[in-house]
């Protein structure tokens, strides 16, 4: 098992129900493909009006790859906090 963490994607605005399956979209498409130390478990995604919680289950190389490909992607704000250290 590997660390658990929490990636937090933040609005300015009210995300759109389009905006927040964009975003389920990029995270799901790169737990998928990435692989090795890149590689992660997403366990959920939470919505809210302004933002949306990521858990996934991962080393912090995976956390810092997947911060890297939404903010490539995405114009939000980004932060990220373990939850729970193995």
């Amino acid at each position: 098992m590997k660390p658990i963490w929490l990636v937090t994607i933040k609005s300015d605005k009210i995300l759109s129900d389009a905006n927040k399956d964009l975003i389920v979209e990029f995270i799901d498409h790169e737990a998928h493909k990435a692989i090795g130390d890149n590689g992660f478990i997403l366990h959920d995604v939470l919505e809210y009006k302004k933002f949306s919680e990521v858990i996934i289950e991962g080393t912090m190389k995976s956390v810092i790859n997947l911060l890297c490909v939404l903010k490539d992607n995405l114009a939000h704000k980004l932060s990220y906090k373990l939850l729970q250290k193995i």
